[in-house]
């Protein structure tokens, strides 16, 4: 029987989909007819679009689903996107729904374990059971690497307890885990222990009793130490299933409710609770079937059993109702469906088709021709033939991805220096023989999505735009009116929810007008660079300590310890602390343990050559100083500390800055350098004295037996105060010792020891504490003082940290 009409397709996807169909290979013999005539008497449309980037690809889309929907009236639901793998999949349903596009994905899909609400249920499952059981070498390695000799072993790493926190059932931050974090380690200190935050954060989660004894308030912390204490409860029980135990993990949870609430509300938040909960009913399906067929079997082996899965859910329909949502699926979901408007999405080279042969590792493509043609045949058939196999595979895909469309049909591919439109794009717009299909390549620029939060925005830029008429700055006003008026106000219309339009909190400045102002050495310069940038710091708002800092912290640290001691017991001690870092094993590791012991290893060369080479002697390490200096304007305090404090031949003190940084100042920056600056005057206030005397009361308190730190403190003592144009007495110096730069040798730069009729570093010191003395700071991009910001501007009015955020 021959079809020769097609009662589904328009005209034109017809005519697109015979270009495709022509291409695939027949059986000799075989009769096809693979031009039928369409009875549609609507033509429908088809377009062949480009553009420069995914991002741009997935803007495009959202904004054609939502221009068919806003102003055409079309469902949701009659729209749909299909792309050829399960990466592309995730990555446009991630991009539509943050665009505003309500979108749904076949469960079926994504395999049950992989999905983000069932991932910390099963790595909690493997948790409680390798701690029952023995763990396999690899997680005992894991575990052990790094760990203090007298440390039991731990089965719960803190990379894992981390991913327990942020997971969907955690719900933690960053943020958040950097608070605990802060909290356990506080209450560490405070307590004479010396436990890393890592094995903090391990037993607050493994033993609740720490988190309620350091004061840590956090849901997300209490919430999975109760789970792991119930699923413990109830493995331990007897008769102990993977199905009670999941159970008592999802009970302790206590997200239940939150997630029912959030799917019933409607809005992008109920897509992805609705998805969450599905995945969780199929888990606990999943282990009452595996219970049911397989009579006593142990928790262990569902783990084995999940694990080990490789395929989807076996679902024949989507769990949660069905809604007005845009379908994103590949080619195999799409099969026996049909939409009004379907984008056919990322056409690209390498990707659709996907010429890779199949079951080339266990050779079961030979085993399907022998069993298909006969064993004389599947020798015959060598690779260009299997090749051949592949491709009108993937021509069948695409075929089907193309039919699916019974209005419009958009296919669309990326096109830039890395990632190139297939082939099939062009097939699409014109087949094999070139024909002429009236349907061009079009290459599309991203256009703004037609949203409410987009249309919002550009309602409150024309009520402040100078240029708009004032007429159309009313109509926006008006508009956004009945924006807060609605049932359900629009986020961002009110006027009191928009950025800058409170009042501040506090016109007073941050220090009273008749105090000294402290001032760091160490932050003089940012403060000329940028008073915004040295308020920001002061607060606290830094990004979070990144490594490079943590290795200079300890190599600052074994150098105060062991001021004098041989490069040999250097490089000891810091193998001995380096699992303090909390550094996974690997080769990144090896390299920066490497650099660490070259930096002790030129500070123990510096030390010699500085008692050799140079005759001083050392006085102290981490000696503190407060000088009061007098200007003009404001006085500052100078307060700070130095790494090593040395006096020479002539009797003058010297201090010593460690430098672990990769890089250095040019030398000719020396001279005016403002820490080695700051660091001269404290010393012609007779700081050198000051910290000599603080390093004698802490000698005194060791002998004793006493803590030196309280000893210093009771001793107390008051600012040096130095007048202007005076000198109490005379610095030798001061020198940048780098260890970091990547010099074989040690390399020191030296300052010139002040001259007393220049006071250039005093009116440095306190012409950075009038600038902070205000109530406002300023953001400077000047020349002058550079534009290299170590923290980000987020001013809205500054064009070159836009420029800075948008690079």
């Amino acid at each position: 029987m021959s079809l020769d009409s097609s009662h589904r397709l328009p005209s034109t996807i017809n005519q697109a989909w015979q270009r495709v169909a022509r291409a695939i290979s027949v059986v000799a013999g075989a009769r096809s007819n693979r031009a039928p005539e369409s009875s549609e008497e609507n033509p429908g449309s088809v377009r062949a679009v480009v553009f420069d980037s995914p991002t741009a690809q997935a803007r495009w889309c959202a904004d054609h689903f939502l221009r068919l929907h806003v102003l055409e009236g079309m469902p949701y639901r009659e729209m749909a996107v299909i792309v050829r793998s399960g990466s592309q999949l995730s990555s446009l349903t991630r991009q539509l729904s943050s665009l505003g596009v309500p979108t749904t994905s076949s469960a079926a899909e994504t395999p049950l374990r992989e999905e983000p609400a069932v991932i910390p249920l099963l790595n909690a499952l493997r948790l409680l059971l390798d701690s029952q059981g023995n763990p396999t070498e690899s997680d005992v390695a894991d575990t052990h690497e790094g760990a203090p000799e007298n440390e039991p072993p731990r089965l719960l790493t803190a990379e894992a307890a981390v991913a327990l926190l942020t997971s969907r059932l955690g719900g933690a931050s960053p943020m958040d885990v950097r608070r605990i974090r802060q909290r356990l380690r506080v209450y560490e200190l405070s307590t004479g222990g010396g436990r890393t935050s890592d094995t903090l954060l391990v037993e607050a989660l493994t033993d609740g009793v720490l988190l309620e004894a350091a004061g840590v308030r956090s849901g997300p912390a209490h919430r999975i130490a109760d789970m792991l204490q119930a699923g413990q409860e109830a493995l331990a029980a007897p008769g102990a299933t993977a199905e009670s135990v999941l159970w008592a993990l999802w009970d302790a949870s206590g997200v239940a409710e939150l997630w029912r609430r959030r799917a019933i509300s409607g809005g992008a938040d109920s897509v992805r609770a609705d998805r969450d909960l599905d995945a969780v009913v199929g888990l606990f399906e999943s282990a009452e079937r595996f219970v049911d067929q397989v009579p006593g079997a142990t928790a262990q082996a569902f783990m084995d059993y999940m694990e080990h899965q490789e395929l989807p859910m076996d679902t024949l329909a989507a769990r949660a109702p069905a809604e007005d949502n845009v379908s994103i699926l590949t080619p195999a979901g799409s099969a026996g469906r049909q939409w009004d408007h379907v984008v056919v999405a990322g056409v690209q080279q390498g990707v659709w088709p996907n010429t890779t042969l199949r079951g080339q590792l266990l050779g079961t493509d030979v085993l399907t021709d022998a069993l298909d043609f006969g064993v004389e045949q599947a020798a015959r058939l060598g690779p260009l033939d299997r090749l051949r196999q592949v491709r009108f595979d993937e021509l069948r895909q695409f075929a089907t991805a193309v039919s699916r469309a019974s209005s419009s049909l958009v296919v669309s591919a990326v096109s830039n220096q890395d990632e190139q439109p297939s082939e099939l794009l062009d097939l699409v717009a014109s087949g094999w023989g070139g024909e002429n299909s009236g349907i061009e390549l079009e290459h599309l620029d991203a256009p703004v999505p037609l949203t409410l939060r987009q249309l919002t925005g550009s309602l409150r830029r024309t009520v402040f735009d100078a240029d708009e008429s004032p007429e159309l700055g009313e109509a926006a006003a008006r508009l956004l009116h009945e924006f807060t008026t609605l049932g359900e106000p629009v986020r961002g219309a009110d006027p009191h929810e928009w950025w800058g339009w409170a009042p501040l909190s506090s016109e007073e400045p941050l220090f009273a007008p008749d105090t000294p102002i402290p001032v760091s050495p160490s932050k003089i310069e940012t403060i000329h660079r940028s008073p915004l940038d040295w308020f920001v710091s002061e607060a606290k708002a830094e990004e979070v300590t990144d490594f490079s800092r943590s290795l200079g912290t300890l190599v600052h640290d074994i150098a105060e310890t062991m001021p004098d001691a041989p490069s040999t017991e250097l490089i000891a001690e810091l193998r001995r602390r380096w699992p303090s870092l909390g550094m996974p094993p690997g080769w990144i590791t090896d390299t920066e343990q490497e650099r660490a012991e070259t930096m002790l290893r030129k500070f123990a060369e510096y030390v010699i050559n500085a008692r050799k080479d140079d005759g001083r002697e050392l006085v102290g390490v981490e000696g503190s100083f407060h000088v009061l200096v007098r200007g003009e304007a404001r006085d500052a305090l100078l307060r700070g500390r130095v790494d090593r404090l040395e006096v020479d031949a002539d009797g003058h003190h010297v201090v010593v800055d460690l430098k672990t940084g990769k890089s250095q100042p040019a030398g000719k920056k020396i001279e005016n350098h403002p820490q080695l600056g700051a660091y001269q005057v404290a010393l012609q206030a007779g700081a050198g004295e000051q910290m000599r005397r603080e390093v004698e009361i802490r000698e005194r308190a060791v002998a004793a037996g006493e803590d030196p730190d309280s000893a210093v403190r009771q001793a107390g003592s008051e600012p040096i105060e130095l007048p202007q144009g005076t000198v109490i007495a005379q610095p030798g110096g001061a020198l940048l010792v780098q260890l970091g730069t990547s010099t074989k040798k040690v390399g020191t730069q030296h300052q010139q020891p002040l001259d007393p009729e220049h006071q250039w570093a005093r009116e440095l010191i306190t012409r950075a504490a009038d600038l902070v003395s205000g109530a406002r700071f300023e953001a400077r991009h000047d020349s002058e003082h550079g534009s290299n910001f170590g923290l980000r501007c987020t001013l809205p009015g500054c064009v070159r940290c836009a420029q800075k955020v948008d690079r």
